[in-house]
Formats: structure tokens, sequence, C-alpha cells
């Protein structure tokens, strides 16, 4: 599965990955938010892009990673 590969790639490298689910719209969503852990990518962070849920903490995560530019 191209899937599997490309997440096995990214275990590989050492890189630190932001691992997003999106379409999370309802409890029984969530509840599969955490099939996601099988992946080894670390903790999963649910979003619903279409509602804006989640979205703006998920932005402050990724920016966290970025390289501080002193001035």
């Amino acid at each position: 599965n191209g899937d599997k590969a490309a997440f096995e790639t990214l275990r590989k490298a050492g890189k630190s990955v932001v691992l997003c689910v999106n379409k999370v719209e309802t409890d029984s969503d969530r509840a599969t938010v955490h099939d996601f852990h099988a992946l080894g990518l670390g903790e999963p962070f649910a979003i619903s892009a279409l509602h804006g849920h989640g979205v703006g903490d998920l932005l402050d995560i990724v920016v966290e990673g970025f390289p501080r530019i002193a001035k």
C-alpha cells in the first residue's frame, strides 16, 4: 500500500511530523482518530476544515516547529 510506504518513509526520516486527521465533525469521527496511533507518527491531531474546528490550534503547532529567525 502506498500510504503505508509513505508513513514508513516519514518514520525513518527522523523529522518532526504533525499528523493531522481531517473531517472530524462528530463524536463517532473523533473515536476513529485514535486508529491513526497505529501509524507510529505521534499523537493524531483532529480537525474539521469544513467547520474550522482545530485549524487555528493546528497552525500554532506547525508554526512552533519553524526555525526562529533572529532580528
